[in-house]
This record gives C-alpha cells, structure tokens and sequence, in this order.
C-alpha cells in the first residue's frame, strides 16, 4: 500500500502551554507529515516553540480575521495528498496515520471521520468518547442525522486536498461552528467514511473556545442546519434543537 503524503492545518492563538504536545503528536507518528502552523500573531512564547522545530514544520505568524481565516491560509499552503486539521490544543493518537492511509488508500473514499476521545490539560482521558450517543451514532451516520446535530469531531476527520478545493474553504462569517458547515457540505457532495478507530483527542479545559462558548456554538449550529435543510429534512431540522439540548448534558456530564 502507498501511503498518501498527509498535510497536518494547525491554528493557533497564544498556545504556549499546549502547542508543543500537538506539533509532537504528529511528529511521533510512523507516518510523516507536512505540518503547517498558522499563528494569529501571538505574544506568549509560542514562537520561540515553533522556532525550536526548525525545518520539520512550516509556520506564519500574522494577525488574522478568526480561526476560519487561519485554517484557509493553511490550506493554501498544503501540499499533501490528504489534509487534516489539528487545534492547537488537541492531539492525534499514536498510529493515527496508518489507519487514515489505510482508509483513504481506496481511491473511491473522498473524506473520513473517526472517533475521539476527551482528555484534559494534563493528557488524562476523560472520557473514552466526546459523548456516548455521538459515538453510537457515527457508526450510522446520515445527512439526515447530521442536520439533527454535529455528531463529527474536527480533529478525527481527514480529506482529500482535491475533494476539499471541489467544495470550497471554511465560511470565514463562522466563528464556532464553521467546521460543522463544511461537513454537511462535504456529505452533500459525497458521504463520509466512518473509520471505526480513535484518532484524536479532544483537549477539555476551563479557557477553551469550545469550553467557554459552548451554548453560543449550539446556536450557531442551529442557524447552519436551517441553511443546509430543505423540505425533505424539515423533520430532522426540527430535532436539533432538542438534540443540542442533549449533547449539551451529556458534553458534561456523560
């Protein structure tokens, strides 16, 4: 099997305390990686990490207009086959990379999705799952079902480069929940593959974007899923509501 050459989007804003954990995370795996780190101009140190990496990543840093403008700068830049897009405060899990060179070595496949779990500042697991419903649900997954709620992780998915160039770059009018559009865009272009393997870990701390605006990324997610549903999904349209209000319980509590 030939492995794709994979490229590795990483935006970031004042991660100090992180990005070092997710620059080795891909640097670790069995497969290599071009990496592309976007910095949004930060002042807390992280450039001197970025500087200690030399020439195993690439990086710019620049003010920009929000974490959807620096994911597109960085696709700009990609130069892979297959591209994937790693928060600076999130990790990839060992041996992630063969599993999606393994997925993505059918050339049929355009994108996959696989599971992630939850760890905290320290790297301790959570949660096995970002929710448990969500990763029942990934297994089985539909356009119909994901207008009902963002049921993929950001970090566990992978893409070819061409498909998403077909598609289109993040909505830079998106500040919370931008990835979710691209994914009921990418399904209406073409199902995902499900990959039944964690492949990421999702960071869950007190400071994060996610963390601290939580409810405002459901409502933004609503107003998203009224834009991609016509009359055929009305029915699914109507449950997001109710199924934001789940996740939203079991985000903390399952």
């Amino acid at each position: 099997m030939t492995k794709p050459q994979l490229s590795i989007v990483m935006p970031t804003l004042n991660q100090k305390q992180y990005i070092r954990r997710a620059i080795d995370s891909i640097l670790t795996q069995p497969s290599p990686a071009e990496i592309i780190v976007v910095d949004g101009g930060s002042t807390d140190g992280s450039l001197h990490i970025l500087d200690s990496y030399g020439s195993a990543i690439r990086y710019i840093s620049e003010p920009d207009r929000g974490q959807s403008d620096a994911v597109n700068k960085g696709l700009k830049l990609a130069t892979g086959e297959i591209v994937g897009w790693l928060n600076s405060d999130d990790v990839y899990k060992p041996a992630a990379f063969e599993h999606v060179a393994r997925a993505l070595d059918d050339p049929a496949v355009q994108w996959i999705y696989g599971r992630v779990d939850v760890i905290d500042s320290d790297d301790n697991e959570i949660r096995k799952w970002v929710t448990g419903r969500k990763n029942s649900t990934l297994q089985k997954l539909t356009f119909g079902k994901l207008l009902q709620a963002n049921w993929i992780s950001q970090m566990g998915v992978f893409w070819r480069r061409s498909f998403q160039e077909s598609v289109g770059p993040l909505r830079e009018d998106l500040h919370l929940a931008m990835d979710y559009d691209w994914w009921l865009r990418f399904w209406k272009a073409t199902p995902g593959m499900f990959v039944d393997q964690t492949l990421a870990s999702f960071r869950m701390y007190g400071t994060s974007k996610s963390g601290k605006q939580y409810a405002k990324q459901l409502d933004e997610a609503l107003e998203i899923a009224r834009g991609h549903a016509g009359r055929e999904f009305s029915g699914d349209l109507r449950r997001h509501r109710w199924n934001s209000l789940l996740i939203r319980t079991l985000y903390r509590f399952c």
